[in-house]
């Protein structure tokens, strides 16, 4: 995301490219982007509440497979690591 890559030279700009002036950070890019809004939706849909815990999103074995189908439905990082495949845990 671009707020990483900012800070190792390999983005210009920390910022979303789909928000002016609001840095991409792991936490705008999975909860608050307006771009991905339907995909967010679908993510609360099955993880009602505990999608806005970032801990839970990122640790819990239950929310894996459903952030990945999340990252994939955003065709975000599909340039630079094509589809990610599914937990096999």
């Amino acid at each position: 995301l671009n707020q990483h890559l900012h800070c190792i030279r390999k983005s210009p700009s920390p910022n979303c490219p789909h928000c002016t002036d609001i840095p991409e950070t792991v936490q705008h890019f999975l909860l608050l982007c307006p771009q991905y809004t339907c995909e967010h939706h679908t993510l609360s849909n099955i993880l009602k509440h505990k999608v806005l815990s970032m801990p839970f999103l990122l640790s819990n074995k239950k929310a894996m497979n459903h952030l990945i189908y999340y990252i994939n439905s955003t065709g975000c990082l599909k340039l630079t690591f094509s589809d990610v495949p599914p937990s096999s845990h």
